[in-house]
């Protein structure tokens, strides 16, 4: 798994303590610094604020990786990108700041 955006160890914890790998990203740009991180990873966990199109870009890229589920954390409107994540076939969760709603979300998507 890989956490883009803002430090949390407290969900960086909580999703070791499921099992799962995490590493980290605290800066997302540019989005080719990214790519190579995304070597193994399952889920993408989004943290961070971006432009829409700055994540249609990274949803493009995706597609060639082994990422199979990308969880956008909301705090208002959604972007369209991720709205239309599911027609580039990369199931998308969306949720808020709730460590709970991540883990439950990330267990949606591998299980």
């Amino acid at each position: 798994m890989l956490i883009v955006g803002r430090g949390d160890r407290e969900l960086a914890a909580a999703l070791a303590a499921d099992g799962l790998e995490v590493r980290e990203a605290a800066d997302p740009d540019p989005l080719s610094a990214l790519l190579p991180l995304l070597e193994d990873v399952s889920i993408v966990c989004w943290l961070a604020t971006a432009r829409d199109e700055r994540l249609a870009s990274l949803l493009d890229k995706l597609v060639d990786t082994p990422v199979r589920g990308f969880v956008y954390e909301s705090t208002g409107a959604v972007p369209q990108a991720v709205r239309d994540a599911e027609r580039r076939r990369i199931p998308v969760e969306v949720i808020g700041n709730d460590d709970a709603d991540w883990l439950a979300a990330v267990r949606r998507l591998l299980f």
